[in-house]
């Protein structure tokens, strides 16, 4: 195999640069760069040599900047040409052959131009738009926005038709899996974009928070049982890092990339609670004995039946929700300007110390390949303060006409 040397040179107009982690050496050499060595706008770097190359990917400058992103770049051979490929599709490598250096045949004279650009960092977040649907966020944006509120994928990230508004809604749908590559799911929670390309750093939108009400209306698009092997939810769980990546996901069930957290469970629909019966469930899970009580009767509990609203998938929208104040919460649900149930009062009972907001999630997940087949819709998502005029004072199960369609009014 014969050294292939390169250039590599970030535009000086460019605002990130590289830095070096790690990555494997060509052949009896070392690796060029070398780990925690950088490559700048405007400073080319002049002899480039490795099999794969690991960098940090910067906002500005290493000293000053922020980390915004990491891949990785590997040598491609293909039809008698050799080049570098990232195939995360971050960093861009263009061939230039007027700048590049051939004073010989000798492949270790020879010196490879290319330019370094990152469109991978333009695009912003995948989030979900906020055109056409009522998603809580307050804008119709269909574009990441600095300045704005967007719910954003945190799986399922970006696939062409997964999340789509009808009808002032928006749909998740699960219709045809082959066409995500068998992706079993997608979820989203709200993210507010603090700065855009390249760093797009991102806090949390509407709805993250310890406290409050948390309330949304769905429609459930599956049979709402455990064989259908889709859960459709809308639930709360703690996120210590807001950025976007499912790496940063954590939740009460202790499998999750990010770690353990709390979780609230608002609705689920496959797992069908206590088996008596087939209906939503609420769920406190104690993953990392992180439960807000795990001595509370609502533990993967079925608190209602689907036939009580004429069968799942469900002929129309229902609002569910929650509600936290003063250590204590409350599940509830409505159809139509009626609730269907509300929750005794739950206690928090438990040594955890919740150092960071609830995030809520709305989507599906499942962990089977070969079933779907159907659309969740949401909408009318609202987040309250627990002191908001609206509420102060109330809960769903003393003041039911205080809640659910009340507050979309």
């Amino acid at each position: 195999m014969n050294p292939y040397i390169m250039i590599w040179d970030i535009d000086q107009a460019s605002t990130f640069s590289l830095s070096v982690t790690g990555g494997i050496p060509f052949t009896d050499q070392t690796l060029h760069p070398n780990i925690a060595e950088s490559i700048n706008p405007g400073y080319p770097y002049g002899y480039v040599l490795f099999d794969t190359l690991n960098v940090d990917i910067y906002s500005g400058s290493i000293a000053s900047g922020k980390k915004i992103g990491s891949t990785t770049i590997r040598m491609v051979t293909q039809g008698g040409n050799t080049y570098p490929l990232d195939d995360n599709n971050i960093l861009q490598l263009t061939y230039d052959g007027s700048q590049s250096k051939y004073p010989s045949d000798d492949y270790w004279k020879q010196l490879h131009y290319f330019k370094v650009a990152a469109p991978g960092l333009q695009a912003g977040p995948p989030i979900i738009t906020n055109a056409g649907w009522s998603s809580g966020q307050g804008n119709t944006d269909s574009k990441p926005t600095v300045g704005e509120n967007f719910w954003v994928q945190d799986y399922g990230m970006d696939e062409n038709g997964r999340w789509t508004a009808d009808g002032g809604s928006i749909y998740q749908s699960t219709e045809a899996l082959s066409a995500y590559g068998n992706n079993v799911g997608s979820r989203a929670y709200p993210i507010h974009i603090e700065n855009g390309a390249p760093a797009w750093d991102v806090s949390g939108g509407v709805g993250v928070a310890f406290d409050g009400v948390w309330q949304i209306d769905i429609k459930i698009g599956s049979n709402g049982q455990s064989d259908n092997a889709f859960c459709e939810t809308f639930y709360l769980a703690e996120r210590a890092n807001l950025s976007v990546g499912p790496s940063h996901y954590a939740d009460g069930s202790g499998g999750a990339e990010g770690g353990v957290s709390r979780e609230i469970d608002i609705l689920e629909t496959k797992w069908n609670g206590d088996g008596k019966g087939i209906g939503p469930q609420v769920n406190l899970p104690n993953g990392g004995n992180t439960g807000w009580n795990p001595n509370s009767p609502y533990i993967n509990k079925r608190i209602a039946n689907w036939s009580d609203v004429g069968g799942a998938p469900t002929k129309d929208f229902i609002t569910f929700g929650c509600l936290i104040r003063d250590d204590t919460l409350w599940f509830y649900a409505y159809t139509g300007v009626n609730q269907w149930y509300c929750s005794e009062a739950i206690p928090k009972n438990s040594a955890y110390d919740q150092k960071y907001p609830f995030a809520p999630y709305i989507g599906t997940w499942s962990s089977a390949k070969n079933s779907g087949g159907f659309k969740t819709g949401y909408k009318n998502f609202i987040y309250l303060p627990h002191d908001n005029p609206k509420i102060a004072g109330k809960n769903p199960k003393d003041n039911p006409s205080a809640f659910g369609q009340a507050l979309i009014a």
